[in-house]
C-alpha cells in the first residue's frame, strides 16, 4: 500500500507539473494529421489495417485484411511494405492469402498470426516452408506436419528466450484430441514445448479459448476469452497466472458468463501498475447483472477499480452502416505525456460524448479532450461497390518525437481522406493566442460568477465545449448563432479551459470562477 500511495503521488505531481507547464506557456498537447505521410489508397479495404512492423532502414511492413488492395489494385494481399513517407516498396512482397493479425519479429524473420494458423515469413518475404521445405510450427493448420488439434489460434506473445505462448483452443495431446489447451508454447524452432504447463480450459468442447494473453510488470501474466474456469479455478472469461504459468487461485473475476462469443470481456491494456484494463460489448458484472457496460479496470486481484468509474461505448451512426463490434481494442500510456492512456477501438462515443474510435483518458479515466478534440476515424467507404461501413482503429504506435501511426479500417480521419493508415504529429494548442481566429472569440465576464457570454465574430456554428485543469470534459454546448450564454454557478472556484471548435478551426481560453 506504501509502495502504491508513493505511486499516486508521484503520478499526481507529474501530472501537475505538466499542466502548469501547460498553462504557463498557454498551451495544451494535440495531434493533427502529417500531410507529408501518405498511402494514398494501398490500404483501402473491408478489414483494414491489423498491425505495423518497423525496420531499421525506415520502411514500415503493414498487414491486415486479405482484401487490403496493393499496386492500384494489382495485387491483393494481406500484407506489404511501404517507406517511412508512405509510399509502396515495390521491391519487397509475397502474396498472402489470409488475414493477418500481428507481427512478431524473431531473429531470422517474422511471424504472422492469423485466426487460425501461425506462419512464417523471413526478411526478404520468403515464406519459411519455400526456403526449407516443411512448415516451420506443429500448429500449422493445413500442414502435413501438424499432429496437433487446433480449433482455435487468437494470440500470440513472444518471450524473451524466443519461444512463443500461443493463446486459443489446441488439443496439445495428440492420444487426447478432444482435450483442449487455452495456452501453450512453441520453443524457437516451432516445435511444441511439451513441458510447458498444462492449461485447460472450460468449457472444453471447442467454444472456450483464449483470445488474448498480457505479461504483468510483476512477472505474472493475465489472459482473457471465452471460458468460466482456468484449471478447474472458476473465473469467468479473465484469469491471472503466475510467472511459471500457474493458475492465480488469489484473483477471481467478477464478470457474469456470457458465453464464448467474440463480444464477451477481453483485456486490452495492463498498465505500469499491473491494472487490468477490460472492454467488452455488453460486459456484466456479477454484483450487478441488469446493467452492461463496455470498459472497466481491474486491480491485479480482480476486485473493481473504484477509482475508475465503469464506461459506456456507443456507435451512433446511420441505419444503412454495416455494424461491427463495438469496444476498445488496444490501448497505451503516452510515453510523451505519462499519465494518459491512448484508447482505439470501434465506438463513435464515450460515455455520451463524441469521440470517433480513439480517445485519451487521464488515470480516472476522463476524457482529456485536447488531444483530439473529438475528432478521428468516422466512415469506412472502402468500396463503390459496398455498403458503407462503421470505422474502426486497430493498431497504434508511437514514435519518439510522440508522434502517432495509426491503422485500421477508415476512409475518412480528422476530416481528412485516409484510407486506413495515418501518421500524426504531436503539437500545441495555442490557449492565448491563436492568430486571427482567437481575436474573433469573446468570453465575458472573466473572472466570472454565475455566467459566462462568449461570442464569435462572422461565425454562427461551433460546439462550446469548459474542461477543468486535468482536461476532463464538464460541459459541452453546440453554438446556434454568434452569442452563447452558459450557466457556470455549479462550478468550484478555480482555473478552467473553454474550447471553441468552428469550421475554420479551434481555440482554447482560460476561464477563472471566482
Amino acid at each position: 500500500m506504501a509502495t502504491r500511495n508513493k505511486n499516486i503521488k508521484r503520478n499526481a505531481l507529474t501530472l501537475v507539473s505538466v499542466f502548469c507547464f501547460f498553462i504557463s506557456c498557454g498551451q495544451l498537447p494535440t495531434y493533427t494529421v502529417d500531410e507529408g505521410f501518405s498511402t494514398g489508397e494501398l490500404f483501402r479495404s473491408h478489414h483494414g489495417v491489423l498491425d505495423f512492423h518497423f525496420l531499421d532502414d525506415g520502411r514500415i511492413l503493414v498487414v491486415g485484411g486479405v482484401d487490403n488492395i496493393f499496386v492500384d489494385g494489382a495485387v491483393q494481399t494481406a500484407y506489404g511494405m511501404i517507406n517511412d513517407n508512405g509510399g509502396w516498396d515495390g521491391e519487397w512482397g509475397v502474396e498472402y492469402e489470409n488475414s493477418v493479425g500481428e507481427i512478431i519479429p524473431q531473429n531470422d524473420g517474422y511471424v504472422f498470426t492469423t485466426g487460425y494458423s501461425a506462419f512464417k515469413i523471413l526478411l526478404d518475404g520468403t515464406p519459411w516452408s519455400y526456403e526449407y521445405g516443411d512448415f516451420w510450427s506443429d500448429y500449422f493448420i493445413g500442414g502435413t506436419s501438424n499432429p496437433y488439434n487446433v480449433q482455435r489460434l487468437w494470440d500470440i506473445h513472444q518471450q524473451e528466450d524466443g519461444s512463443l505462448l500461443i493463446g486459443g483452443a489446441i488439443a496439445t495431446d495428440t492420444l487426447q484430441p478432444g482435450l483442449l489447451r487455452g495456452v501453450c508454447r512453441l520453443l524457437e524452432d516451432g516445435s511444441h514445448d511439451s513441458d510447458f504447463p498444462a492449461i485447460d480450459i472450460t468449457p472444453n468442447n471447442g467454444g472456450g479459448m483464449v483470445r488474448r494473453i498480457f505479461p504483468s510488470p510483476d512477472g505474472s501474466w493475465y489472459i482473457s476469452g471465452g471460458f468460466t474456469a482456468i484449471n478447474g479455478h472458476e473465473t469467468n472469461h479473465v484469469a491471472k497466472l503466475t510467472p511459471d504459468f500457474q493458475v492465480d487461485t488469489e484473483f477471481v473475476s467478477p464478470f457474469v458468463y456470457a458465453g464464448p462469443g467474440v463480444a464477451n470481456e477481453d483485456i486490452f491494456l495492463v498498465d505500469s501498475q499491473s491494472r487490468v484494463w477490460v472492454s467488452g460489448f455488453k460486459m456484466r458484472l456479477q454484483e450487478n447483472p441488469t446493467d452492461t457496460i463496455q470498459m472497466i479496470r481491474l486491480l491485479p486481484n480482480g476486485a473493481v477499480d473504484d477509482s475508475f468509474t465503469s464506461r459506456l461505448l456507443k456507435k451512433n451512426y446511420p441505419d444503412e452502416y454495416q455494424f461491427k463490434y463495438t469496444g476498445a481494442l488496444s490501448a497505451l500510456e503516452l510515453e510523451s505525456n505519462p499519465g494518459n492512456y491512448l484508447i482505439i477501438g470501434g465506438f463513435s462515443h464515450y460515455d455520451e460524448i463524441p469521440q470517433a474510435c480513439i480517445t485519451v483518458v487521464n488515470d480516472s479515466g476522463e476524457i482529456q479532450d485536447h488531444f483530439f478534440q473529438g475528432q478521428g476515424a468516422t466512415v469506412n467507404d472502402y468500396s463503390p461497390f459496398q455498403s458503407i461501413e462503421m470505422p474502426s482503429i486497430q493498431t497504434v504506435h508511437e514514435f519518439d518525437n510522440g508522434d502517432l501511426l495509426i491503422g485500421g479500417a477508415f476512409s475518412s480521419f480528422m476530416g481528412e481522406t485516409q484510407y486506413s493508415v495515418v501518421r500524426l504529429k504531436l503539437g500545441v494548442l495555442d490557449t492565448e493566442n491563436q492568430s486571427a481566429l482567437s481575436n474573433k472569440i469573446k468570453l465575458w465576464p472573466n473572472p466570472v460568477s454565475d455566467f459566462v457570454n462568449i461570442s464569435i465574430d462572422g461565425l454562427n456554428s461551433g460546439n462550446v465545449k469548459i474542461l477543468n485543469l486535468a482536461g476532463a470534459l464538464l460541459q459541452s454546448h453546440e453554438l446556434n448563432g454568434e452569442n452563447l450564454r452558459l450557466d457556470t454557478s455549479r462550478l468550484p472556484k478555480g482555473l478552467y479551459f473553454v474550447s471553441v471548435e468552428t469550421r475554420k478551426g479551434t481555440v482554447v481560453k482560460k476561464m477563472v470562477v471566482n
